[in-house]
């Protein structure tokens, strides 16, 4: 049974992306499949669907394998300095990125004001400073 893919899009600015785009395209391009190129490197199907998709990230030890299966001369060892700066997987930026914004609403927007987000609520543990009685 075959499965559809998934299109990663190398123009939404993600290193992440870009790699794997250029995963998928070398691949293509030099006529394998996602098997026969994970047999060539040395890494399971799964693993190699997993970054062609960003769904793993790209180890580094892959890179200069991907670089002698496509010939290269490197390309993927460059691509993975990209990476280097890229803290955490593409799936969680539109999180970190609705945080982000929630966090500066919640700010006082007058620089005099005295007003302070709202504290945490206190267990009772803390409000009373020690064990209730039993």
């Amino acid at each position: 049974m075959r499965f559809r893919e998934r299109r990663t899009d190398p123009t939404n600015g993600s290193p992440r992306q870009r790699v794997a785009a250029q995963i998928r395209e070398h691949r293509t391009r030099a006529g394998m499949s996602v098997t026969e190129l994970a047999d060539v490197v040395g890494y399971s199907k799964a693993s190699m669907s997993r970054f062609e998709t960003c769904d793993s990230p790209v180890p580094e030890e892959l890179c200069p394998k991907l670089d002698a299966a496509f010939g290269t001369n490197g390309l993927f060892t460059a691509l993975f300095e990209m990476l280097r700066g890229v803290r955490f997987p593409d799936r969680y930026l539109e999180y970190m990125d609705l945080e982000k914004r929630r966090r500066r609403r919640l700010r006082p927007t007058n620089a005099h004001s005295s007003e302070q987000p709202t504290p945490a609520l206190r267990t009772k543990r803390s409000v009373h400073g020690s064990r209730p009685n039993r």
